[in-house]
């Protein structure tokens, strides 16, 4: 592990999306369980445009500070990295009711996916 600048102490808690990526088990999902409080928060404010402009901003955002932690970390593809797990269920939920059924079955099904990557994402993972 190299020493740690500020920036990316800032890009680590991003990607861990406010540390939630350090949970000992399964971050990836404890990662995607903390998104359902911000899609309630998003869809509270019952505004597609918002909820797209957040995951709009969480893709770059995301994708700057998780080449950032895994520099500052020296790890490819680093556990704790869970904003990825965010902007996925967001992007699971964005257009659909925002019922707790419908929640639900999303976290379920983006999590089943998310573990056995099935094609064309298990591509898209190396780009």
């Amino acid at each position: 592990m190299t020493a740690r600048t500020l920036r990316s102490q800032v890009a680590i808690a991003f990607a861990s999306f406010g540390y939630v990526g350090f949970a000992p088990v399964a971050p990836g999902t404890v990662g995607a369980a903390a998104a359902i409080p911000l899609f309630l928060l998003l869809r509270w404010g019952d505004s597609a445009w918002l909820e797209i402009a957040v995951c709009a901003a969480l893709l770059v955002a995301g994708a700057w500070s998780a080449k950032l932690a895994e520099q500052a970390l020296g790890v490819e593809d680093p556990g704790l990295v869970v904003v990825d797990e965010v902007l996925g269920m967001l992007v699971s939920l964005l257009f659909l009711p925002g019922t707790w059924s419908v929640i639900l079955v999303a976290f379920l099904a983006f999590r089943v996916f998310d573990i056995v990557k099935p094609w064309p994402a298990n591509r898209l993972e190396h780009v």
